[in-house]
């Protein structure tokens, strides 16, 4: 084995196209990831949907989940707020 060979091999295993080479030929078959199965909205006979969730006049501009944003700011305020009115 002449020197320096292995270094030769490994930067051939591992170079740019080894590794695109290897993912073309894993998705032989595949279908190809971050391609979307659905539209993310989509309207229905039944209402508009976003995803899984019907959208109507309650959730249409807010998501219960959505309030994280609020509690973000208002959770340490809060907790300010009562040790200011704990007794020294």
């Amino acid at each position: 084995m002449e020197q320096g060979h292995g270094v030769t091999q490994l930067a051939k295993a591992s170079s740019a196209s080894a590794l695109f080479a290897r993912v073309i030929a894993r998705q032989k078959g595949n279908a190809i990831p971050f391609v979307a199965g659905s539209p993310a909205v989509r309207m229905d006979e039944n209402g508009v949907y976003a995803g899984d969730i019907k959208l109507c006049l309650a959730n249409k501009l807010w998501m219960y989940y959505d309030n994280v944003i609020f509690l973000s700011v208002l959770m340490p305020a809060g907790f300010v707020w009562f040790m200011n009115r704990v007794p020294k």
